[in-house]
């Protein structure tokens, strides 16, 4: 069984902390940094752009997740991949037109990154099913996208475990990545359910000795 990829959220860290935070996460073994972008109108908050990214990863050696809550990602997807993205999630709720947000998803492969497709709590697999071969990474939101330490919602083991049936059935192999309310207690049911990658926000930006954490978070 691979082991499950560990993806450290920007949200809950202060810009003026992140320099040490990203020092102490990549000697606590975690593999991926999950960027989280907002832009103020397709959630609520707002939080940094792709100048401060490319600050961002010239200061890490983890791979970078980048999460694209924003309105008309594909007018911006390219400056992230310019700041260092090597996987970007884009809302299936940012869309109306879903031959659009094929091409979107087709345009990132196309630029070796990872193409991914966040989900809402409310959006079901059935629902974006017609997308899943166009996809690297399914970003599963177990919290509504736009904030910090929400608690994780019971429903999404019910969603993670469908999203691992249909990539066996179709053939697929995309990543499931689950995000939001993850942290030691419920991180094993999440990982029983199906997910591949974890992102942790606060839980692990709280705790005091990190590389316990991110092996708690494993199951280890």
């Amino acid at each position: 069984m691979a082991k499950t990829i560990i993806a450290p959220s920007t949200l809950p860290c202060p810009l003026t902390e992140m320099t040490d935070y990203l020092r102490v996460l990549g000697q606590a073994g975690a593999e991926w940094l999950h960027c989280d972008i907002m832009d103020g109108k397709f959630v609520k908050n707002k939080t940094f752009d792709d100048i401060t990214l490319s600050l961002i990863t010239k200061k890490t050696k983890m791979f970078i997740d980048v999460h694209l809550m924003v309105e008309q990602p594909h007018l911006l997807f390219q400056r992230y991949i310019r700041a260092g993205a090597q996987s970007i999630s884009i809302h299936y709720e940012a869309y109306n037109s879903k031959l659009e947000l094929i091409e979107v998803l087709k345009s990132m492969r196309a630029l070796n990154i990872k193409a991914g497709l966040a989900i809402k709590p409310k959006t079901t697999i059935k629902e974006v099913s017609m997308f899943l071969p166009f996809i690297d990474v399914l970003l599963v939101m177990s919290v509504e996208p736009g904030a910090g330490g929400q608690p994780f919602i019971l429903e999404t083991l019910t969603k993670i475990m469908e999203a691992k049936k249909v990539r066996a059935e179709k053939g697929l192999n995309y990543i499931i990545e689950v995000d939001g309310g993850i942290n030691a207690d419920n991180a094993r049911s999440v990982i029983g359910a199906g997910a591949d990658a974890l992102v942790c926000g606060s839980a692990l930006y709280k705790a005091e000795d990190k590389t316990k954490y991110v092996s708690l978070l494993k199951g280890e």
